[in-house]
């Protein structure tokens, strides 16, 4: 599914990989909800079959604070599901909430899944790393270099510049205000993680604890 319209594009594709995880979420339904197996290995299960299907390709949209809110809450209820959900007559909704939240920890205890907003932040670095090591001439790190308000054209009457308004945010936007951050420098962050690729190992969990902070 493709669609390059600025507006929907992004909740398109979100919306598309929420679904695609819910199928593959029913498709081990009886393996993943049933108690008669391992709870470790039910987790184990969701960790490789659904957690893939969900993030498949995410860590390149410029996702904002409530996607990433709407993207953990779908994991979450597919834990509480595996973890057992049980609602008692009479109870408080918190109350309900709570005990399971803490079924969930529990849970968490035996095999650690980890969070699918932490899994697209490194997978977002890692992808930084990776283009680092591409030929800076190939045509994806021209793209990141290029700066359409520093090119002027002799045939243009008027200087290019962007249309008014708070411009939408790009992919790398978070790369870049870390790296410049991090380095206190203004310069372009693919030039920043290629100067200091020798650092860009040991960044990443600071990067994680930087993003996981801001959102």
């Amino acid at each position: 599914m493709i669609n390059l319209s600025m507006n929907q594009r992004v909740n398109l594709e979100l919306a598309f990989r929420k679904k695609y995880a819910w199928s593959s979420f029913h498709k081990h339904r009886r393996t993943l909800l049933n108690h008669d197996i391992s709870l470790a290995l039910r987790l184990k299960l969701f960790d490789s079959v659904v957690s893939p299907a969900a993030l498949f390709c995410l860590h390149v949209l410029p996702l904002n604070k409530s996607q990433l809110t709407s993207l953990g809450a779908c994991q979450r209820r597919m834990l509480r599901s595996i973890c057992g959900w049980r609602r008692i007559d009479g109870e408080d909704w918190e109350d309900t909430m709570r005990r399971m939240k803490q079924r969930v920890q529990v849970g968490m205890m035996l095999h650690y899944v980890m969070s699918w907003e932490e899994r697209l932040h490194r997978a977002l670095w890692s992808y930084t790393r990776y283009l680092t090591q591409c030929k800076q001439t190939s045509p994806w790190c021209t793209v990141i270099r290029w700066q359409p308000d520093a090119m002027h054209d002799a045939s243009l009457t008027q200087r290019p510049r962007r249309t008014p308004g708070r411009p939408r945010k790009r992919w790398d936007d978070d790369v870049k205000h870390f790296l410049q951050a991090k380095f206190e420098s203004t310069s372009n962050w693919l030039d920043l993680a290629c100067v200091h690729y020798g650092s860009l190992h040991n960044c990443e969990d600071e990067f994680i604890v930087w993003m996981m902070a801001d959102t």
